[in-house]
């Protein structure tokens, strides 16, 4: 009975609303910097060029913030940035990921 419980019931169910293959989170997340690059643009008064630099900039940035690299594949730069801020600066932490293995014995 406890074999066929684990294999029915998930301990953990995952979603995500996409638009085009996109995470929505991340769509809003870009747009999010981008209308705060906006808000500054308009706030400090520059002229229109420097206001679509501006625009472009924080595009970018906020496109770079969802993205994850190939060390930490599926968690978003933002996140990594967080928990690296987060951290105890008096220990030290490795800056690689160790992927698990069934077959590691417990340490």
């Amino acid at each position: 009975m406890d074999n066929y419980q684990k294999l029915v019931m998930p301990k953990k169910t995952k979603y995500r609303l996409t638009v085009v293959y996109v995470p929505l989170i991340d769509i809003l997340t870009v747009l999010g910097f981008i209308a705060l690059g906006l808000h500054v643009a308009k706030i400090s008064n520059l002229p229109s060029i420097m206001q679509f630099v501006l625009l472009a900039f924080s595009a970018i940035v906020g496109i770079a913030a969802v993205a994850s690299t190939t060390l930490c594949y599926g968690v978003p730069n933002w996140k990594v940035l967080f928990l690296v801020l987060k951290q105890d600066r008096n220990k030290y932490y490795p800056l690689y990921v160790r992927k698990k293995k069934e077959n590691w014995e417990k340490e």
